[in-house]
């Protein structure tokens, strides 16, 4: 029968003026709750601006096959998450402008998956195409909380910092391929490797 989360579109909205973002409580303009034994299919977010938002634009839980496509994030408090049991992602031609946050910039907190739980699934995705602009902050952070199965960024524009955290052994692999990243004055610091939060 499928999820009633199944073939959900949100497309060309403008989400602004959400005024609060509760610490802990995932405040987010659209967010899909976590459901490991019921994931949506085939979301689409196409066209739409997030804006002037003190949360950021988009919070997703237990997708499987996920797109965002041409929207815009941008003046708010926080990037999108790609939160945990996302499978087959794809976040393609989005542009990230002047979000603030002291940890993850525009694009952070991307738990895919809880493999070890027996619970979800390898989470797999690409990031292409995509112009984030957050000099202050972190533009990029991938496999947070060490669950992320392969990654692949390729072709997107990076201004701020790009971190990886320190994976298990079978997490990834994570691949950077023909990126612009800037982020430090030497240019010698592109991609930074953390020590897992777990």
């Amino acid at each position: 029968l499928g999820s009633w989360t199944d073939y959900t579109t949100f497309r060309r909205l403008d989400v602004h003026g959400i005024a609060e973002a509760i610490d802990g409580s995932n405040s987010a303009g659209i967010m899909t709750l976590s459901s490991y034994e019921d994931a949506g299919f085939y979301g689409a977010y196409q066209d739409n601006d997030f804006h002037d938002n003190a949360p950021g634009g988009i919070k997703q839980y237990s997708q499987e096959k996920l797109l965002w496509e041409d929207n815009l994030f941008r003046d708010s408090g926080g990037g999108p998450d790609l939160k945990a049991d996302v499978h087959r992602f794809e976040v393609r031609n989005c542009l990230f402008r002047n979000d603030v946050t002291a940890t993850c910039g525009l694009f952070g907190n991307m738990n895919f998956g809880i493999p070890e739980s027996g619970e979800g699934g390898e989470a797999s995705g690409e990031i292409r195409y995509n112009l984030m602009l957050c000099a202050g902050g972190s533009a990029q952070e991938v496999n947070q909380d060490s669950m992320a199965g392969r990654i692949d960024l390729y072709r997107n524009t990076f201004v701020g910092h790009v971190t990886v955290r320190a994976a298990a052994a079978d997490d990834g692999p994570f691949n950077f391929s023909r990126n612009v990243i800037v982020n430090d004055e030497t240019g010698t610091d592109h991609v930074s490797f953390y020590e897992s939060d777990t």
